[in-house]
């Protein structure tokens, strides 16, 4: 529009606006003029809008003189012209040339006018005030060709979002973008060199990178550090290894270097070294480590073991006195009848006679090894005699270690019947004339004596069966046969004697911290019934002993041994068929503590062998319990069955 145009309607409308255009008149009611007093006045295009003293504040739609009176910046016709001229072919409104530039429109293209940046598609506006060609690096935003440059805003180079190729920075488009955060750039796959996010490999950044070498790292999910699972070096947490990780449950771990294993403070559990927790510690100096403090047992209090034993040649061991061939060796405690090493062998063709009332226990810090024979069997019953050679007949032969006596023949005293063995399976003795005494009982019954055929007594039964029970003891003796009454004015001096009972086996107990091997011979067996060598009754056999072979870090090695805890034969008569009965076997198992059956309170039981869960076997009054359950009598007061 024209200057004259613009200029001839701005006077008309003063006229048709009869309330004037002098600047800042004076108002009818005697108030100032102003741009928000509702009247056209001053020079306003429009009321309160427009002219010098309004200045571009007229909307579209209102009346205006020059393009400067509207918001629009286009007057056209006298009346302000909404915004949306930018494809009139005209430049107006806030357009930098025609149709483009300014912040309605559509940036200039090169080498229109332009008053900044954005006017021009190249964000370049030259100081004379037309756009120019720009390049990646400018600092400003080529739209047509450039995701970014810069900050955009004419700061060039790299940006955390803009890499210097002008492309938005992101992991995986080959260039380290340093100011982004990225370490390394290998297409965001997992390398020796560069992990996924674009970051150098690092064991402790909670991303297990498989190829630079990491079996672990911290949770795997971006948290590293250590846990139970894993341990700082990025390797799977392990006793052993060398390295402490507390998550683990460790208290050490070697040297704490790299370099796993025992150490002078460090058990190869990862647990403090201290004598007395079980744990064997070489370097601590510890000979053994029986878990506890005490004295008296396979390890002393300071954990040293006791000194080692080697049988040499055939020696003497009475478990009475703890004699081994008259002299008391270091570790004997009588306390417990146990004989305490630290190892225990007996070389091929060397062998152990054990005698004595107690059992044989032998218990080693570290190894036992039998190539030899431990001899703990029940001695035979003595022979009857006929009436020409007093003493008619004897005592029973005498249990071993731990078992029991038989009876003794009829006629040894001023009797004619048998003795009865001892224990708790002893065999019965025979009774009346020419009958045989019964075998001792232990895992099964002992076999009963058998009658003479012209006998007119009682055989004697056999002993009973009582192998299920807690106590550690050796087989019961066999009874003793009756008397040959030769006159029939009843039992006279010159009747013929009975056959005396075999003793029980003994009860042997070889209990090694390590491990056992066991290549040469163990006897518990039962001693034999005495013959009768006239016309009376023989003796019965006394039962086979029990022998029990633990170790501590595997099962006892038997193989190519032999383990004997036979019941002993019956007696033979001259009277046909007067015969003593046979012994019954014995027990003998091989295991590894803790059992139902080691000597020790161990597992849940409440005491010895007994009660808990664990164990079949209740406990006898007086025993320790936690529940009437515990208890044989189902009694369980004050933690002891029976009160």
């Amino acid at each position: 529009m024209g200057a004259k145009t613009q200029g001839a309607l701005a006077a008309l409308a003063c006229l048709l606006l009869a309330a004037g255009c002098d600047d800042n008149g004076p108002m009818p009611d005697g108030g100032t003029e102003s741009c928000s007093d509702g009247v056209m006045n001053q020079d306003e295009t429009d009321v309160d809008c427009g002219g010098t003293a309004c200045g571009a504040t007229c909307t579209p739609g209102r009346a205006c003189g020059f393009d400067s009176d509207c918001t629009t910046d286009n007057c056209d016709m006298g009346a302000c012209l909404a915004d949306g001229t930018c494809t009139d072919g005209e430049r107006n409104g806030m357009e930098t040339d025609v149709d483009c530039g300014g912040p309605m429109c559509m940036p200039c293209e090169v080498p229109l006018r332009c008053t900044r940046g954005p006017d021009c598609v190249t964000n370049i506006c030259s100081p004379m005030g037309f756009c120019e060609e720009g390049g990646c690096g400018d600092g400003f935003v080529n739209a047509a060709a450039e995701e970014c440059d810069g900050d955009g805003m004419g700061g060039e180079g790299e940006t955390d979002a803009c890499d210097p190729d002008c492309t938005s920075a992101e992991c995986g488009d080959d260039y380290v973008n340093a100011t982004a955060g990225e370490e390394c750039e290998e297409g965001a796959v997992e390398t020796a060199t560069c992990d996924p996010d674009c970051t150098a490999p690092l064991c402790g950044d909670g991303y297990v990178n498989t190829t630079a070498g990491e079996q672990c790292d911290g949770d795997g999910a971006g948290t590293g550090g250590i846990t139970p699972t894993c341990d700082l070096d990025c390797t799977p947490a392990e006793c052993g290894d060398g390295r402490v990780n507390p998550m683990a449950g460790e208290d050490c771990d070697g040297n704490a270097a790299g370099v796993g294993g025992e150490t002078p403070g460090c058990d190869v559990d990862c647990t403090p070294s201290e004598c007395g927790d079980g744990v064997l510690n070489l370097m601590a100096g510890e000979e053994c480590d029986d878990g506890n403090t005490d004295d008296g047992d396979r390890c002393s209090s300071t954990c040293e073991a006791p000194p080692s034993i080697s049988i040499v040649g055939r020696q003497t061991f009475d478990t009475s006195t703890g004699e081994l061939d008259g002299t008391v060796p270091a570790g004997w405690d009588a306390t417990t009848s146990t004989l305490n090493v630290n190892n225990f062998v007996i070389p091929l063709g060397a062998s152990v006679v054990v005698t004595g009332d107690e059992p044989l226990r032998v218990v080693a810090s570290t190894d036992i090894r039998i190539d030899g024979q431990v001899l703990a069997n029940g001695q035979d019953g003595a022979d009857g005699q006929c009436d020409t050679t007093p003493p008619r007949a004897g005592p029973g032969g005498a249990g071993g270690p731990g078992g029991f006596a038989g009876g003794e023949g009829g006629g040894a005293t001023t009797s004619g019947d048998g003795g009865d063995g001892d224990g708790p399976g002893g065999g019965r003795g025979a009774t009346g004339e020419r009958t045989g005494g019964g075998g001792g009982g232990h895992a099964e019954m002992g076999s009963p004596g058998l009658t003479g055929a012209m006998g007119s007594g009682t055989p004697g039964a056999g002993g009973a069966s009582y192998g299920t029970g807690l106590t550690f003891e050796g087989g019961s003796g066999g009874g003793g046969g009756s008397v040959d009454d030769d006159p029939a004015d009843g039992f006279t001096p010159s009747d013929d004697g009975g056959g005396s009972g075999g003793g029980g086996g003994g009860a042997v107990l070889l209990d090694a911290g390590r491990f056992l091997i066991m290549h040469g011979r163990v006897e518990a067996h039962g001693g034999d019934g005495g013959d009768e060598l006239c016309d009376a009754g023989a003796g019965g056999g006394g039962s086979g002993g029990w022998i029990r072979l633990l170790a501590g870090a595997a099962l006892p090695d038997i193989m190519g041994g032999v383990i004997d805890v036979s019941g002993g034969a019956g007696g033979a008569s001259a009277f046909i068929g007067a015969t003593g009965g046979d012994g019954a076997d014995g027990r003998w198992e091989i295991g590894m503590p803790p059992l139902c059956m080691d000597g020790a309170q161990n597992q849940d039981e409440t005491d010895v062998d007994c009660g808990g869960a664990t164990c079949a076997a209740r406990c006898a009054d007086g025993l320790m319990c936690v529940d009437p359950a515990d208890c044989t009598g189902g009694t369980c007061s004050g933690g002891t069955c029976g009160s």
